[in-house]
């Protein structure tokens, strides 16, 4: 059962929608799931009737949720008295509620992100798609960068070849920033014309079948300075040293350390301001953290970022990213895109 091992009158309540579509493959809008030695899935008079004979398909017990009681109804039958749920996703108000089901209640928070970390075949096949995906629309985009043209539409043409090749829409708001708008990690894609000599970031992936994929590209558009050529050749460096150290025994924080030290012998690692990377899957961003206070250790099948970056504050920034994973014990890419830097 997607690997969950739980003892007998254990379960977990699963209220969050990531989590549902991890231990149910269908995606609906509200519901509950309850993931024990059988799967139930409880979901309003909205949703039941289109997902129940799905639900069924897929092995999993499906009832029109009522209310609480019906769910008590079903521990009881089922001879639950122990409730696991993630206390990162749960409300106060819901978990106040369902401590009237069980006078036990345990935080299943890490098992159910350790389980979610290291992903099955089939989950690394989607992500690849995704990743596919992600770089043809990549390269179409990029063939329309002249001068003029806005982040904005940069970032429609994305979209629309995602949709084009049959991925949802994107995984998340892409990022398209030109010039000094590229020193903001998180900038808001707008209305910013392309202008010769301007450095060219863009962030962006798209989900496919639930699973998403991460690419961050910086280019040059018009005659890159040495100062830039040398900062990007610094982190290209600390992306290629990360990559190749990291193996399925690295710890998190180690991992965003082998990044970090590496751009300062280049004197730049005051200027990397975020964390290495973070996994990757249902949710752009899931467990694990890679970051100097993130805890636990990569693991093969773990799918993850990795994206060193500097930022020069009203000047520009450079932040190169893959989705990669590991693969006996050390780190495959998820894209082939050329990481040199690429000059238009």
């Amino acid at each position: 059962m997607n690997g969950l091992s739980l003892e007998k009158g254990c379960a977990l309540l699963i209220t969050d929608r990531a989590s549902r579509f991890y231990f149910s493959s269908i995606d609906i809008d509200e519901g509950i799931m309850l993931v024990g030695e059988k799967k139930v899935y409880f979901t309003d008079a909205r949703y039941f009737h289109a997902v129940k004979y799905k639900l069924a398909k897929m092995g999993i017990i499906p009832v029109l949720y009522t209310g609480l009681d019906c769910v008590e109804k079903c521990l009881k039958e089922m001879q639950i008295v122990s409730i696991g749920v993630d206390y990162t996703k749960t409300t106060l108000d819901f978990y106040e509620k369902i401590k009237m089901l069980s006078s036990d209640i345990f935080d299943a928070t890490v098992a159910i992100k350790s389980l979610r970390q290291v992903k099955t075949e089939k989950e690394i096949s989607l992500i690849k798609k995704a990743c596919s995906i992600t770089e043809k629309a990549f390269k179409v985009a990029i063939s329309h960068l002249k001068e003029g043209v806005t982040e904005q539409e940069i970032r429609q043409i994305l979209i629309k070849e995602y949709k084009k090749h049959g991925a949802n829409g994107e995984a998340f708001d892409s990022v398209v920033a030109f010039s000094k708008n590229s020193a903001i990690p998180h900038h808001s894609t707008g209305k910013t014309k392309l202008k010769a000599n301007s450095v060219v970031l863009i962030d962006t992936g798209c989900l496919y079948k639930g699973y998403s994929s991460d690419l961050t590209r910086t280019l040059y558009f018009g005659t890159p300075t040495k100062d830039f050529i040398s900062n990007y050749n610094a982190v290209l460096s600390a992306h290629n040293k990360a990559k190749h150290q990291i193996t399925d025994k690295t710890r998190v924080s180690d991992a965003d350390s082998f990044a970090r030290e590496e751009l300062k012998r280049f004197g730049l690692d005051k200027y990397f301001t975020h964390s290495l990377g973070h996994g990757v899957g249902i949710e752009i961003h899931e467990a694990p953290t890679l970051s100097k206070l993130g805890k636990g250790i990569l693991r093969e099948n773990t799918v993850f970022t990795i994206e060193p970056g500097v930022y020069f504050n009203k000047k520009y920034g450079i932040r190169i990213e893959d989705t990669v994973y590991i693969r006996n014990g050390k780190v495959k890419s998820l894209f082939t895109l050329d990481k040199n830097l690429k000059i238009l």
